[in-house]
């Protein structure tokens, strides 16, 4: 008996829904192509128990005849290419032919389809993999798909399968993004008979950006817009300022496709460089134009990467346009400071002042005072170049960098007061943060890990956070933004909100420090540098960069010929 054999039709489906269908987003991503391949302007979208249970799509597209349902569930049958040469210059989002089949072999699959300008519909059941007959339903123009019970006969692929949360969140990112790609198309969501996403079409990508992330600010955005080589580009990207620590808000489209691709966010991400610290990602929106056949679209099973025939001069060009928008005037050469004499004065209120008490608070006797231990071994000496300490120090002379230096202080101060639950500060009254859609289906537990970490605060209505205290550490002026900054980095689902809380943290302890070429004094610095030692804190920023470099006493004399 030979040993090759060619596998049945059912164990092929059921490998190729191992690359088409990961999640139950999956099968959502790949019944919105079809639809918006069929021309549809209205989309809506059905998900319960994270869509595991049940996912139903329907659209008021084309259609289908009685004849192409049987059909649509075959293995490479499309409607999208008819031979070999379409495959140069696809235009369609799918084009594979086996979204259906990978799909229905793994769950239970509905089809109904009304052709338009037909006056009869028609629907077929398939369950994982066994297809019925076509009969006559009643149904409206469009297409209506629903998926029931999905990996029902492969219960070691539902095992891998989030919380019912988690794959919701998962599907709510979709039909953002996708929203966002066809902005003229009106796109809703519902789970457990509520309304998730309801979206009327808008006039272009921005205003769709808009009403899908309303907290975010439009002043911190700047338009792009540019057309060179056959590329056209347009969108909006933000300032470096505003930035997170998940890619969540980066968005391409490329001829209409949502794809991750690695070439264009390494060509977004250099735009960004030395403007942003390490981990950070900015928000960005790009809808990218480009000759179907500079670009294959068929080098991924899910269609979420592209390879651009000509790779250098693309990236070039989306590095170097958004530069241009990020930097509109020629920066100013650096120049040199000169070494700074000594300043005579106290330390700055934003370095060791106890905190200002807000309405009605009284003074706390246990306010966390972060004030240095004895002296250290180290001697500020000057301040080069308005951001570097020169230090005399046990081994030799040290170099500090006074920004990482002051973001790991205040880092540390923040875990110090993390990990000891230290004394918090009543608000007269609760406030209230609004929790974007995406993050309703955990809006208990956000307000669980807020509670957790020194706040206190609970679920207040459907899609709100109420807080009624906040950790006594923190200034007033910071309250505010670190928990919206939370609250948005709660998207990254693939976090705890433990983590998501830590990188919230390390981004605030770097808006706060003490920037480079900020002026300091001595004094300040030694005040600094002994409050770091006293902390045994780690060497380096929360970024990972280092904070001190030493020449070691013996290689500066071996330099001298004084050894």
């Amino acid at each position: 008996m030979a040993d090759i054999r060619v596998l049945e039709d059912r164990v092929v489906n059921k490998i190729a829904a191992g690359e088409v269908v990961e999640r139950p987003a999956s099968i959502v991503k790949e019944l919105i192509e079809n639809s918006l391949d069929a021309g549809a302007t209205r989309i809506s979208v059905t998900a319960e128990a994270g869509g595991k249970k049940k996912i139903v799509v329907e659209d008021n597209g084309g259609g289908m005849l009685r004849e192409d349902l049987p059909l649509s569930l075959l293995r490479h049958a499309t409607s999208k290419i008819s031979g070999e040469k379409d495959l140069d210059s696809i235009a369609s989002l799918g084009f594979r032919g086996e979204a259906l089949a990978a799909i229905s072999s793994v769950g239970r699959t509905r089809i109904e389809s009304r052709r338009k300008g037909f006056r009869e519909g028609f629907a077929m059941i398939c369950e994982g993999g066994k297809t019925g007959d076509v009969f006559p339903v009643g149904a409206t123009e469009g297409t209506r798909i629903t998926v029931g019970d999905l990996f029902f006969n492969t219960p070691a692929r539902e095992k891998f399968l989030k919380s019912d949360a988690t794959e919701l969140t998962h599907i709510i990112t979709l039909v953002e993004s996708y929203s966002l790609a066809r902005p003229e198309v009106a796109f809703s969501l519902r789970s457990s008979g509520a309304v998730i996403i309801d979206l009327a079409p808008a006039s272009n990508a921005k205003e769709r950006f808009f009403d899908l992330f309303p907290e975010l600010d439009r002043n911190d955005f700047h338009d792009v817009n540019f057309s060179r080589d056959g590329l056209s580009v347009s969108g909006f990207i933000a300032d470096p300022s505003k930035n997170l620590s998940t890619t969540r808000y980066i968005f391409t489209i490329v001829n209409g496709r949502l794809v991750r691709d690695k070439l264009i966010q390494g060509s977004i991400f250099r735009a960004y460089e030395e403007t942003m610290p390490r981990g950070r990602f900015p928000l960005v929106f790009l809808d990218i134009s480009i000759n179907p056949s500079e670009i294959d679209v068929n080098v991924h099973p899910a269609k979420r990467e592209i390879r651009f025939r000509r790779p250098g001069p693309v990236s070039d060009l989306i590095t170097g346009e958004l530069r241009k928008v990020l930097h509109p005037g020629e920066r100013q050469a650096y120049r040199p400071t000169e070494i700074q004499p000594s300043q005579s004065g106290p330390a700055p209120s934003f370095i060791r002042e106890p905190l200002p008490l807000i309405q009605g608070e009284s003074p706390a006797t246990d306010a966390p005072r972060f004030t240095p231990a004895p002296p250290s071994d180290f001697r500020v000496l000057a301040i080069w170049r308005k951001g570097f300490l020169l230090l005399d120090g046990p081994q030799g002379l040290s170099i500090v960098d006074q920004h990482t230096l002051h973001e790991r202080i205040r880092f540390e101060q923040f875990r110090k007061f993390i990990d000891s639950k230290g004394p918090a500060r009543q608000f007269l009254e609760p406030r209230g943060y609004a929790v974007p859609r995406a993050l309703v289906p955990r809006i208990s537990e956000l307000a669980e890990t807020l509670s957790s970490q020194g706040f206190e605060a609970e679920v207040m209505g459907e899609s709100s956070i109420a807080v009624r205290s906040a950790p006594a550490f923190l200034e007033e002026s910071e309250i505010d933004p670190l928990v919206e900054e939370f609250i948005s980095e709660g998207r990254e689902v693939l976090k705890t909100h433990k983590e998501i809380l830590k990188s919230v943290l390390v981004m605030r302890s770097c808006r706060g420090s003490v920037m480079m070429g900020e002026p300091l004094s001595v004094e300040k610095a030694q005040y600094l540098i002994d409050l770091l030692v006293s902390m045994k804190a780690p060497l380096t920023c929360p970024h990972g960069r280092p904070i001190m470099f030493t020449l070691k006493s013996e290689e500066i004399l071996a330099r001298f010929g004084r050894r």
